[in-house]
This record gives structure tokens, C-alpha cells and sequence, in this order.
């Protein structure tokens, strides 16, 4: 798959990631290779104070840092296999798509051992079958209030509906959080230990 060849709106990086497990999920199946979709997980990166440094991204210059509430991006490999490749596919990065796992950590993250402790990554890794079925977004979080008490959007939405399942019309925060305690969805890492999958 070419990055050019997937939906794609800016600002909303947990939507492009489902939307990029769903298309993965369908080309897996004409594969009949469905299973391989457990070798693919969704990852959050944030902190409690939603203010986390990344490298390489199309929001700013490739040698300067990002600072963003979160980001999300595939990765394909198993983490409980150490010996097995890892891929990561970030939209949002300036580096290769795909790129080397060990590339993109060092390249987008670097180390938390010089950054104050405000700013250390935390990553919460969802399996991405679990990410497709539990994941649901009313964007609510993407309007902001005008003076007039009307809402706007602060980007401009998807061009599909709304995702949602059955029992939840919005639970994105749950993703976001790095609270290994608040819900289910994964397991919530440090950059060491992320950095060790």
C-alpha cells in the first residue's frame, strides 16, 4: 500500500489509522490472510499533560520537533516476537512509509532522558482487531465554540460518517489515555519499553 492510495485528513490521525486498519483488514482478506491482521497494531502516543515531542512530522520541519496532544500510527509485527521485523506506518511522518521500527523510535522519538519529565512518551498499543471493533469518534472533540456560541470545526472533517459501533458513539479519550488503569483497549508503555517490542 502507497501512502498516496489511503483516506487521509489531516488532524485526525485516530481516524486515519482505523481507516488504514480497514483497508488492511480487506486487503488481508483477498489475500485469505485475515489472521495476519493479528500482526498489526494501532499505537497512541501522548502523556497526561497532552504535550509530547516527535520528529519528522509533516507539522514541522524534519530536523525540528512537533509538540502534539497525541498522535496514532500502524505498526505491523508482532510485539511479543523480539525477532520478528517491525514496521511502522505513520501518515503524519516525513520518514519512509513504511519505516523500520528501530528507524522511526529513534528518528521520531529520540530518548525521554533529557526531556522534562512533563514531556516523556507514553505509548498505548491496541491490537488492531480490537481497535477496529471498539474505536468510535463523534469528533466532538474537533468543534470549538465561536464567539456567537455556534460551533466550528478547528479542521475541516472526514468526508465519511462519523465512526461508531454498536454499544458507543464516542470513546476516543479511552484511546488517548495513558492511564493503564481507565479502560481495556491495549497495553499502555513507556518509550524504554515500547522501544523494546
Amino acid at each position: 500500500m502507497q501512502r498516496e492510495d489511503l483516506l487521509y485528513t489531516s488532524h485526525y490521525c485516530e481516524e486515519n489509522v482505523w481507516k488504514f486498519c480497514e483497508s488492511v483488514r480487506g486487503f488481508l482478506a483477498g489475500q485469505h490472510s485475515p489472521n495476519r491482521l493479528n500482526e498489526c497494531w494501532a499505537v497512541f502516543v501522548s502523556n497526561a499533560n497532552k504535550t509530547v515531542p516527535i520528529w519528522c512530522q509533516k507539522a514541522s520541519a524534519v530536523t525540528t520537533s512537533s509538540l502534539a496532544e497525541r498522535i496514532g500510527f500502524k505498526l505491523q509485527g508482532s510485539p511479543t516476537n523480539t525477532g520478528a521485523e517491525k514496521v511502522v506506518f505513520d501518515l503524519d511522518t516525513n520518514l519512509l512509509f513504511p519505516c523500520a521500527f528501530d528507524e522511526y523510535i529513534s528518528k521520531s522519538f529520540g530518548s525521554d532522558e533529557k526531556l522534562q519529565k512533563m514531556y516523556h512518551r507514553w505509548f498505548r498499543v491496541v491490537q488492531a482487531e480490537q481497535f477496529l471493533a471498539d474505536f468510535a469518534s463523534d469528533r466532538s472533540h474537533m468543534k470549538k465554540m465561536k464567539k456567537d456560541g455556534s460551533f466550528e470545526w478547528s479542521a475541516p472533517p472526514p468526508p465519511y460518517a462519523p465512526i461508531k459501533t454498536k454499544k458507543c458513539e464516542n470513546n476516543i479519550e479511552k484511546f488517548w489515555s495513558m492511564d493503564e488503569t481507565s479502560n481495556s483497549f491495549g497495553t499502555v508503555l513507556s518509550l524504554m519499553d515500547f522501544s523494546k517490542i
